[in-house]
C-alpha cells in the first residue's frame, strides 16, 4: 500500500515538472534548447560580467561570439557549394522489398566537405526496421562528384518522399545546421504488398468459359472479320499476302477480340476502423485482383467510391496498384463529384489517368443475399472484402457477392443476425499470409465452382 501511495506521488510530481506552464511564452524561450541559443547565453553572460565584475570576462565574451561565428558560417559556406541528386533504380516498389536508392553528391569546392547527413522520409533512407536512423555520408574530396548507394526498404504503401529531402551538416562544432535541397527527379511509389495466388476457383464449361467468347470487335484473336490497311506496330503474320499483290500495298487481317470475365472487387475501406485493418484489406484486395488480372480476366476496383477499370496485363495491374498505392488515408469528400481529394499531387511522377467516380451509398433493406445465387443477365462475379463488424451496414442489393471479411479482434464475431455467408475468412492476430493462401486453395479446390459456377 504505501508503494503504491510512493509511485502515485513521484507520477504526479514528474507530472508537475513535465507541465507546461507557461505555452504562450515558447515562442520566445525554445531556441534556448539549441546549442547556439545556449552559446549565446553565455555570451551575453560573460560580457555582462565583463562590464559590471571584470574586463576579463570580456575576452570570454569574444571567444564565444567567435566560436558561434566560426560554427554558423563554416557549414552555411560549404553548402553553398553542395550539390545533391537522389534517385531510386526504379520507379515502383513493393512494401518489404528493397531498393537501391543512389545518391549522387558533388562539391564545387576546392576543399573537402565533412559531416554530411541525409534528412528526408524514413521509409525511404532506411533498411525498414524500426530503429530510427539517419543516411551520414563520408568526406567528399575537392572538385568531386561522389556516388553513394544502399538499400532501402519502405515498409508502407504510399508515394516517396512526401516531404522536401535535404543535405544537412553541422560541421565543425554542430552548433548549427545548414541544409541544402536536394533534387529528386522522379518519385519512389510503393505498391501495397499482395501474395501471388497461383491456383483459380474451379469454373464448368470449355476454356471459353474463362477468357470468354469471340466478339466482332478488332483485336488480335479469334476468326477474321474484315481486312485494312497495314499500319506500324502490325505483326507480318497477319498480311493477307494475295489482296496486298492485288493492290501493291500491304493489307492485314482483322480479327476478333475477346468477351473477357470480369470482376467487381469492393474494398470497404473505412475511417472508423483501425489503420492496421484498412491496410490488410487493401493488401488482400491487391492479392485478389493481381490473381485474376494474371488469369485474364478483367477487374474492376471500388473503394470509397473511386473506381478503377483494369484490362489483363501490366498496364492493367500498373493502374490498379497505383490507386490503391495512393489511396489517401482520410475519408473523401464524396459530395462533390469533381472532387480528387483521395488522389495526393503526384508531381514528377506521371501515373496512368483514373477514372475517379463517387457515387453515395444507397440504403436498401436489410438483406444480403447469399453468394451461391448468380444473376442470370451478368457472369461478372462481385468481391466484397470488409471487416466482421462492418458487414451488417453493406445492406448491399447484390445477387452475386462473394463475402472476404476480416476479423481484426479476438471479440470481433460475425453479426448472427446478418444472413452471410464468408467466401473467405482471414484473422488478423493469426498469420496473414499463410491464412490468405489457406483460405484461397479452400475455395479453389473445395466449394468454389458452387460459387462461382
Amino acid at each position: 500500500m504505501a508503494s503504491e501511495v510512493f509511485q502515485s506521488t513521484a507520477s504526479k510530481g514528474q507530472d508537475a515538472l513535465h507541465y507546461d506552464f507557461c505555452p504562450w511564452a515558447n515562442r520566445y524561450v525554445y531556441w534556448l534548447k539549441k546549442p547556439v541559443g545556449l552559446l549565446f547565453a553565455a555570451a551575453a553572460t560573460a560580457a555582462l560580467l565583463g562590464i559590471y565584475v571584470a574586463a576579463q570576462a570580456m575576452a570570454v565574451s569574444a571567444a564565444v561570439v567567435a566560436l558561434i561565428g566560426l560554427g554558423m558560417l563554416w557549414p552555411a559556406i560549404a553548402m553553398k557549394g553542395v550539390h545533391g541528386k537522389l534517385t531510386w533504380q526504379r520507379q515502383r516498389s513493393v512494401e518489404g522489398e528493397p531498393i537501391e536508392t543512389i545518391l549522387e553528391v558533388t562539391n564545387r569546392w576546392p576543399w573537402p566537405v565533412w559531416g554530411l547527413t541525409v534528412e528526408s522520409d524514413t521509409q525511404v533512407v532506411n533498411d525498414g526496421s524500426d530503429r530510427s536512423q539517419s543516411v551520414a555520408l563520408a568526406c567528399l574530396r575537392p572538385f568531386s562528384t561522389t556516388e553513394f548507394l544502399w538499400d532501402s526498404r519502405p515498409t508502407r504503401r504510399g508515394l516517396y518522399p512526401e516531404k522536401p529531402s535535404f543535405l544537412a551538416t553541422g560541421f565543425p562544432f554542430g552548433i548549427w545546421t545548414a541544409r541544402a535541397k536536394l533534387e529528386i527527379p522522379r518519385s519512389l511509389l510503393v505498391w501495397p504488398k499482395a501474395i501471388d495466388l497461383h491456383d483459380m476457383p474451379n469454373l464448368s464449361g470449355d476454356e471459353r468459359s474463362v477468357t470468354g467468347a469471340w466478339i466482332d470487335k478488332a483485336g488480335h484473336e479469334g476468326d477474321v472479320i474484315g481486312v485494312r490497311q497495314f499500319r506500324d506496330g502490325d505483326s507480318l503474320r497477319n498480311v493477307h499476302w494475295a489482296q496486298s499483290a492485288k493492290s501493291d500495298n500491304l493489307i492485314v487481317c482483322e480479327r476478333q477480340s475477346v468477351s473477357r470475365r470480369s470482376i467487381q472487387l469492393s474494398v470497404d475501406y473505412s475511417p472508423e476502423s483501425s489503420e492496421t485493418t484498412n491496410e490488410w484489406l487493401i493488401r488482400i484486395g491487391a492479392s485478389v485482383a493481381k490473381t485474376f488480372l494474371a488469369h485474364q480476366w478483367s477487374v474492376k476496383l471500388e473503394i470509397l467510391g473511386t473506381t478503377v477499370d483494369s484490362e489483363p496485363g501490366e498496364p492493367g495491374l500498373r493502374k490498379l496498384m497505383d490507386l490503391l498505392a495512393t489511396f489517401d488515408r482520410e475519408f473523401p469528400n464524396t459530395t462533390d463529384s469533381s472532387s480528387t481529394g483521395s488522389f495526393p499531387r503526384h508531381g514528377m511522377l506521371s501515373l496512368d489517368p483514373l477514372a475517379v467516380s463517387p457515387k453515395p451509398r444507397k440504403t436498401f433493406q436489410r438483406s444480403v443475399a447469399k453468394q451461391t445465387r448468380k444473376s442470370s443477365s451478368s457472369n461478372t462475379m462481385q468481391f466484397v472484402i470488409t471487416t466482421n463488424e462492418r458487414v451488417a451496414s453493406r445492406n448491399d442489393c447484390s445477387t452475386n457477392i462473394g463475402w472476404i471479411l476480416v476479423n481484426d479482434s479476438l471479440q470481433g464475431e460475425m453479426n448472427s443476425t446478418v444472413d452471410v455467408s464468408p467466401w473467405m475468412q482471414i484473422d488478423l492476430t493469426s498469420p496473414v499470409w499463410r491464412q490468405i493462401q489457406s483460405e484461397w486453395n479452400r475455395v479453389c479446390h473445395a466449394n468454389a465452382s458452387r460459387v462461382l459456377t
